[in-house]
């Protein structure tokens, strides 16, 4: 095919890491299909949080990033007028926007397109986990006035391709925004792209593994849709002991507050740490150094930090609101309806229950699992797919 050029629009992206799975799904896939698509990446000049912008980057100039060209925008640059002169002088087929709700990097593009101030090129729109339900649980009433005003001014009506990360997210999309768009929507299929694994991934179970003890691990952005009160409230009545550390940036300092006063009121028998931000690069190897992660997120497109677990041969006990589902019959770990805090409660003290033979060979699925989802081709075939069929979209 042709190669084609898709001008990408992001929050944050690279040397950035703090805004998460969305950074390394972007950039996966900027490596994976090089040779079929040009990516111009439109996105922040520094990282989640952060006030200062990258060191030694000019803002308003392109610059290489891996297989990508990457445009780093202060917030006067992502002004609606200053969008308008962006999209108007650069050459590209499709515009690429991963996010639904985002003001700066959706929802202004997605009003100049409706009022014809850029060209009418095809759209694809990944809303990133956006549409669960515990996202749209967060700040229900803006999303809801947002998509109501969306429908009747008929902003996602014509040449918008809706990329779900997995069927579940594609059902999320028809429930949500095929009744706000008010006709049949086209939707693909294109899983997030993983990182090839390395030579970091040989010998994940030689950790020691301590018999009626569990060393759990946190690691996520801290924010309410991460959910890391409801794994301190189910470590309350856990009996046995445990080593809980948290990793991750503080994305909301109130809710980061919040959790530290139910972190003070852990028995004495559970130990807990904040540990801060762990850099991309070290995710495997301190993942490698637990028994379990606890991530019971409200909601999750694809969860490369679910994955980093496994390829890292670290069981997981998550939500059922994530694509790793039935994880319990392949013997990786636990996907919980979040419910019922008694199951969690349960699959803890199953787990620490196990011998060292049995938590060994479950480290050991847990790895095979993430090695046998990466060789899956048909992943990166669908996500070709993706870019092609956007250029089709009636």
């Amino acid at each position: 095919m042709n190669k084609i050029t898709a001008l990408t629009f992001i929050e944050c992206y690279l040397p950035g890491f703090r805004f998460g799975g969305p950074v390394r799904t972007i950039s996966n896939m900027a490596e994976h299909l090089s040779a079929d698509v040009d990516f111009k990446i439109v996105t922040r000049d520094r990282d989640l949080g952060e006030k200062e912008p990258y060191p030694g980057i000019i803002p308003g100039r392109w610059y290489p990033v891996g297989s990508a060209q990457v445009y780093y925008a202060t917030r006067r640059q992502l002004w609606l007028h200053n969008l308008r002169k962006l999209l108007n002088s650069e050459e590209y087929d499709v515009i690429y926007l991963n996010s639904f709700f985002s003001p700066d990097f959706s929802i202004k593009i997605m009003f100049l397109r409706r009022l014809g101030l850029i060209p009418y090129k095809p759209v694809i729109l990944a809303p990133r986990g956006e549409f669960s339900d515990g996202a749209l649980s967060l700040k229900r009433l803006k999303k809801h006035i947002y998509l109501v005003a969306a429908r009747k001014l008929g902003i996602y009506k014509q040449h918008i391709l809706w990329q779900a990360s997995s069927e579940y997210e594609e059902s999320d999309i028809k429930r949500i925004i095929g009744k706000s768009a008010n006709v049949n929507i086209a939707i693909t299929i294109a899983p997030d792209l993983p990182q090839a694994p390395g030579l970091e991934n040989n010998n994940t179970t030689s950790e020691v593994i301590e018999p009626d003890h569990l060393k759990i691990i946190f690691l996520s952005r801290i924010s309410r849709m991460k959910n890391l009160d409801y794994s301190i409230r189910v470590l309350y009545d856990i009996p046995f002991p445990v080593t809980f550390d948290i990793y991750g940036p503080i994305g909301d300092q109130e809710y980061w507050n919040e959790c530290k006063q139910l972190l003070h009121k852990l028995p004495s028998h559970i130990q807990y740490e904040y540990k801060g931000i762990v850099e991309p690069g070290d995710v495997h190897s301190v993942m490698h150094k637990y028994d379990l992660l606890f991530l019971p997120t409200r909601g999750e497109n694809f969860g490369h930090v679910i994955f980093e677990a496994f390829r890292a041969g670290c069981p997981v006990l998550i939500s059922n609101k994530t694509l790793w589902r039935d994880l319990t019959a392949k013997n990786v770990g636990w996907d919980l309806p979040l419910e019922d805090v008694e199951r969690f409660r349960a699959a803890l003290k199953e787990y620490t229950g196990m011998d060292c033979a049995q938590r060994t060979e479950m480290r050991h699925r847990a790895k095979e699992f993430a090695d046998s989802f990466v060789r899956n081709s048909n992943i990166l075939q669908q996500n070709r797919e993706l870019f092609v069929k956007s250029l089709r979209v009636p």
